[in-house]
């Protein structure tokens, strides 16, 4: 076994017995896998069944439609309602977390990274992306879970807490947090996206067509509604035959500081101030260090400054489910599955826009026009890797690739598809993946009467 294995130190019998026992918990944990994707299969099964029967009904008898009544009262049916993903998929993936000894990984990979930073590195990093079919989204999500762990952020907070008071105490006992059992959580987070753009959609365009260093600006929160901290986001695209890889970087703002950071108002001055201020409140705070400060300080004043020369408006957002899967501590393969994925415009026609307004993000209450919102036929899940020089993938990971669940679309970006479909009079170029056949009832229903490609439900036709 290796160091990372919980079994490392023991002897050769008592290894091997363990061993034993941990393939057969493992082959159980996959057979009630496999029992719950037969469930899920059946109820959908059925979901589907009642819907066409209701359907035809309808159209049959188009004096007494029910087809809609009859839905929504299955929607509020518990077993249509509930989310299962707490306990099949967080609970399961801690179960295989510790049949694999994570946790043991997760102690040697705090001080593989503290030593790593005295050294350099060559690491080499890959990202993909595919598009996943809804009804392949919980294989993929139970396959995944059987090697890494679903990363939830609130309760990786919750247990550094209890590790650090642990570790203060110098007993391994957490005083304060006895008897605390960490709550069950779905396994995915609510994640919103605006990004910014012009009226030509400069950046757009630019990304398209793969300028180089072309940007992308968003401001990210998570949740239903930002009222915590927001995240200013860049992205910087560079072509890997140059040997640069393309750059993400970000920071922090209270949600209150947006408007006036757009505005120009919150200069980097008055930022600092802040950030000062915020640390002498807090003395438990770890303070920025200057370096950390300085970083902050360049990209708070280039963002700025592309938002003023190219006068860039909140124009887009996008709204999905994330589902994160990594080791903690170790980034050589990270997974996310965002579902539930939607592109919707943030200045409505015909209304006053956010600037205008003052606000950084659409007006709730203004109600959206079918063209302002388009629904995502597919959940999009990423793969990154980085791995040392001539280490191959996981073979789990290349067996999944060729499972057939997922359709490898190379470059694919959710900011360019919502663009290319809700701003179709100002985009001049579209992404390739726009003509793929599954994504044709998408863009219809997105569609504007005027272009003749609109798919309008006629009135009593029974969609739900």
């Amino acid at each position: 076994q290796d160091q990372g294995s919980p079994f490392s130190t023991l002897s050769g019998d008592v290894v091997e017995e363990a061993t034993r026992v941990v393939d057969a918990l493992r082959e159980r944990l996959q057979r009630v896998q496999d029992e719950f994707l037969r469930i899920e299969k059946f109820a959908n099964l059925n979901m589907m069944a009642c819907y066409k029967i209701l359907k035809k009904h309808d159209k049959l008898c188009p004096h007494t439609v029910c087809c809609r009544y009859y839905l929504e009262r299955l929607h509020q049916l518990p077993w249509i309602r509930a989310d299962h993903s707490s306990v099949f998929v967080v609970q399961m993936s801690d179960l295989f977390e510790l049949l694999r000894g994570d946790r043991t990984r997760k102690a040697n990979g705090k001080k593989k990274k503290a030593s790593e930073r005295d050294g350099a590195q060559d690491f080499v990093r890959t990202t993909r992306k595919y598009w996943v079919s809804p009804e392949d989204v919980s294989g993929v999500k139970q396959n995944i879970a059987q090697h890494l762990p679903v990363f939830l952020v609130e309760r990786e907070r919750v247990k550094g807490l209890v590790e650090a008071a642990a570790g203060e105490s110098g007993d391994g006992v957490a005083p304060g947090f006895a008897g605390l059992t960490l709550p069950s959580h779905a396994d995915s987070q609510m994640t919103n996206s605006v990004y910014l753009d012009n009226v030509h959609l400069e950046l757009y365009h630019a990304r398209l067509k793969k300028a180089p260093r072309a940007i992308a600006i968003r401001l990210r929160w998570y949740g239903p509604a930002p009222t915590g901290s927001v995240y200013v986001e860049r992205k910087t695209h560079r072509e890997s035959w140059t040997g640069e890889e393309s750059v993400k970087e970000r920071f922090a703002l209270p949600a209150a500081y947006i408007v006036p950071y757009l505005q120009c108002k919150h200069t980097w001055e008055k930022e600092e101030s802040r950030l000062r201020a915020q640390h002498a409140k807090n003395d438990r705070e770890r303070p920025t260090s200057g370096a950390e400060l300085k970083k902050i300080k360049t990209l708070f004043t280039e963002v700025q400054r592309a938002i003023e020369s190219k006068q860039l408006q909140p124009t887009l957002r996008t709204v999905y489910m994330r589902t994160a899967f990594q080791v903690p501590y170790d980034a050589s393969v990270r997974c996310s599955l965002d579902t539930s994925l939607a592109m919707l415009v943030e200045n409505p026609a015909g209304g006053p826009s956010c600037t205008a307004l003052e606000r950084w993000y659409r007006d709730p209450s203004v109600p959206l026009h079918r063209t302002e919102v388009t629904r995502f036929p597919h959940a999009v899940l990423e793969i990154k890797l980085a791995l040392g020089e001539g280490v191959a993938a996981p073979d789990w990971v290349n067996e999944l690739v060729a499972s057939g669940a997922l359709t490898e679309v190379h470059k694919f970006s959710k900011f360019m598809h919502g663009c290319a479909v809700l701003f179709p009079d100002t985009a001049q170029e579209v992404p390739y993946w726009v003509d793929d056949v599954s994504l044709r009832d998408s863009l219809q229903h997105s569609a504007s009467v005027e272009t003749g490609a609109a798919r309008v439900p006629r009135p009593g036709a029974g969609d739900a």
